[in-house]
């Protein structure tokens, strides 16, 4: 019998609401002396219409205020041990902030100048822009970069958000002025998430839990086929193989698991225990804030071995719709699940993480409390079922970037 872990409970959050309305969300506890904020705002790039507008708002914005310029908060914030990163997805931007809890107050209402009050100024803009013109042209050179790219290009379209991508071309045609515009207009509310040893410390009433509606995309799957794509000198093929799921059912991240989840998978024992094509190969189930839901596999591998693991991989899809999974290798990727639950949620920073996943996906099966109810009772035959018809070989789309 496996132990999944009670996701309910310890995804529950308290909730501290103001005098405003506005409502915070805590993970609490006193076994640290830091504090996590995370600020989740409605300004993915699904919303922008200008390419790389969103993502120069959620690099700039932290960089200076209205009352303090680029160096002198940077120093503010490195005499404070204050730790920031963003995290830009198709729906939202989450804003993390890392602090010790004694700065919290006076770290809070520097946050909140970065949000209402953001220089973005030119010559930050420009340093900005110079460093995202070399990690573009960087990209172009790396073969898993690229297999990302033309995948989701193949798979989705160019009318797709998750379909489209940015080329230098854009990024000089970015301006300033598109920048405070995407800003004006998206970061206006935001979710507010709080972890750590918060305390008894209040958090400023401007930081508000308003969240407005996310547009919606219409992803359909585009008709399988292979896409490839050779960059001069590479040493290896970065593979991505997939497609995007007409049902999101939770089952199928069992099927994820059995392939590439862990280092005893199938697709690991084949391709690089029996075969040698590659270090590692993994499967996953993404779901995202529109409720597209994609499944792939990707992995590197040697040159001059592509064609032939891609057939392993298809391979490998066959069998999981042609005869049910034992019941002891069922077993083990049940406790697999169940592990990677409990260390989704081993501590008050963990769990506001899952949180955030959660807000910006809309949803998680490994998060899900009814998923330990589905992993206990689910049989091999069924899992057999749904493979047949959601994993088939002919359905997926193949990226190939490198050796090719």
């Amino acid at each position: 019998m496996i132990s999944f872990p009670d996701v309910k409970s310890l995804l529950q959050p308290e909730r501290r609401t103001f005098a405003d309305g506005s409502e915070v969300l805590l993970f609490p506890t006193e076994s640290t002396e830091l504090v996590k904020l995370d600020l989740v705002f409605d300004a993915g790039y699904s919303l922008q219409t200008q390419k790389l507008c969103a993502r120069a708002v959620s690099k700039l914005m932290p960089v200076a205020t209205r009352h303090m310029n680029s160096r002198k908060l940077a120093e503010y914030l490195d005499y404070r041990g204050v730790l920031m990163d963003s995290s830009l997805g198709l729906c939202k931007n989450i804003l993390s902030v890392y602090t010790h809890r004694r700065y919290l107050e006076e770290v809070l209402s520097v946050v909140d100048d970065m949000i209402r009050q953001p220089a973005f100024d030119e010559a930050d803009f420009e340093v900005w822009r110079a460093a995202k013109r070399q990690e573009m042209l960087a990209a172009l050179k790396r073969s898993p970069a690229q297999a990302r790219r033309i995948w989701y290009h193949a798979l989705f379209g160019s009318d797709h958000p998750l379909g489209q991508y940015a080329t230098v071309e854009d990024l000089e045609r970015l301006e300033l002025k598109d920048v405070a515009d995407f800003h004006s207009e998206h970061y206006k509310h935001c979710q507010v998430i709080m972890s750590g040893n918060v305390g008894e410390r209040g958090v400023t009433e401007c930081l508000s839990d308003k969240v407005t509606e996310q547009p919606s995309h219409s992803a359909t799957q585009s008709p399988s086929h292979s896409v490839t794509l050779p960059i001069e000198g590479a040493q290896q093929t970065s593979l991505r193989i997939g497609r995007i799921l007409p049902e999101n059912d939770g089952r199928l991240l069992i099927h994820t698991s059995l392939l590439g989840g862990y280092f005893g998978s199938r697709l690991m024992s084949n391709l690089r225990e029996d075969k040698g094509f590659t270090y590692g190969i993994s499967a996953h189930m993404q779901e995202y804030g529109d409720g597209t839901t994609v499944f792939y596999i990707l992995s590197d591998v040697a040159a001059g071995t592509a064609q032939a693991a891609v057939e392993e991989v298809m391979q490998e899809l066959r069998r999981l719709g042609e005869a049910p999974v034992s019941q002891e290798e069922l077993d083990v990727v049940r406790n697999v699940l169940a592990g990677d639950a409990m260390r989704a949620l081993d501590g008050v920073f963990e769990r506001a993480e899952r949180w955030c996943d959660i807000v910006e996906n809309g949803h998680s099966w490994l998060m899900d409390p009814d998923f330990g109810n589905i992993l206990r009772d689910v049989t091999p035959e069924q899992l057999c079922d749904l493979a047949h018809r959601y994993l088939n070989p002919d359905d997926m789309t193949v990226a190939l970037a490198g050796v090719v």
